[in-house]
């Protein structure tokens, strides 16, 4: 492995094209560590060793996002890293502020950052309501209930006044009288088909969780609204597996099941308003298309979140499988 040569050396190999002036000041700060090198060499030996619980043996805490987009599929890292590892949330912020305090670990929820901003909250279930101005009704954070979904508009300090940030964050307890929330999508990502309001985050966890359970490996996910008749198509790029014993009406219940623990969802199905969700599978290289597609010129896949909701079209059905 060339990275053990580099390593044991303390150097940088002359493949990597690098200016010159920069590789100079990175090799200042490199040391030769032949011991460290020697070590990742004997567990290279067995591809199954080299993993970050073995050469990371020592880690012991993790700072990502447990919410979100990110969030979902932190479960499918956390066998790479091993036990022990504590798994702590990075906090819900962006370029206009930074919204929550993560307090506990392996918690997606934070404290709302009352130092940060003057919020206003708008109810995700009566989002179209407007007062006699015709602006959104609001709410303020006191007012907040648990479980309750709500648009986030901030005025702050920089100057942003009244500045609705299309982010749908979930009050999911107090922190004594003080609101936790957690960032659950942005607002352009939910499926509203007859008012049940299925955010995109939710959509990746429940589709990944109930697949996990089945020992299905996925790779990615989106769901498709179908307005004729009403209901969900989720679509579904596994690892490289074969399909042909899956029960897609099986699945498509135990998701629907799933998917009732949400309570606009549970309503509309009740209400027969929503139907059973259909389950489609996609070819190998699908999820590849979909982020060169959306990746602008100058940045890479890491830099773009795909959506996961699509109105009434499949992305991409070629990769269909029939």
């Amino acid at each position: 492995m060339q990275i053990c040569n580099d390593i044991e050396t303390g150097t940088i190999n002359s493949f990597l094209k690098i200016d010159s002036g920069i590789r100079i000041k990175l090799e200042r700060q490199l040391q030769p560590n032949p011991k460290r090198a020697a070590e990742l060499r004997e567990l290279a030996k067995n591809n199954n060793d080299f993993t970050p619980a073995n050469y990371w043996n020592n880690l012991k805490v993790i700072l990502t996002w447990l919410a979100g987009s990110i969030g979902n599929w932190v479960d499918s890292v956390k066998p790479l890293l091993g036990k022990g590892v504590v798994y702590f949330d990075y906090g819900y912020g962006a370029s206009e502020g930074k919204f929550n305090i993560p307090y506990k670990p392996e918690v997606s929820a934070g404290i709302l950052a009352l130092h940060s901003a003057f919020y206003e909250f708008i109810p995700y279930s009566n989002s179209e309501k407007t007062d006699s101005e015709n602006r959104p009704q609001t709410l303020l954070a006191h007012q907040l209930k648990k479980g309750e979904l709500y648009e986030m508009v901030i005025t702050t300090f920089a100057g942003l006044y009244r500045y609705n940030m299309h982010d749908i964050i979930k009050v999911e307890g107090f922190y004594e009288n003080t609101p936790t929330i957690v960032f659950v999508s942005k607002t352009g990502d939910v499926g509203d088909l007859v008012g049940e309001r299925l955010a995109g985050s939710i959509v990746n966890r429940v589709v990944s969780g109930v697949l996990k359970k089945q020992s299905i490996p996925v790779k990615h996910i989106c769901a498709v609204t179908k307005s004729t008749p009403p209901h969900y198509v989720f679509c579904i790029e596994t690892e490289d597996i074969n399909l042909k014993n899956l029960d897609s009406q099986n699945l498509a219940v135990l998701l629907d099941n799933e998917f009732q623990k949400e309570v606009g969802y549970r309503i509309m199905r009740r209400d027969n308003l929503l139907l059973l969700p259909e389950i489609k599978f996609m070819r190998q290289g699908w999820q590849q298309v979909l982020y060169k597609e959306k990746t602008p010129k100058g940045l890479t896949s890491a830099q773009v979140k795909l959506p996961v909701i699509y109105n009434e079209h499949i992305p991409h059905k070629e990769f269909l499988i029939q």
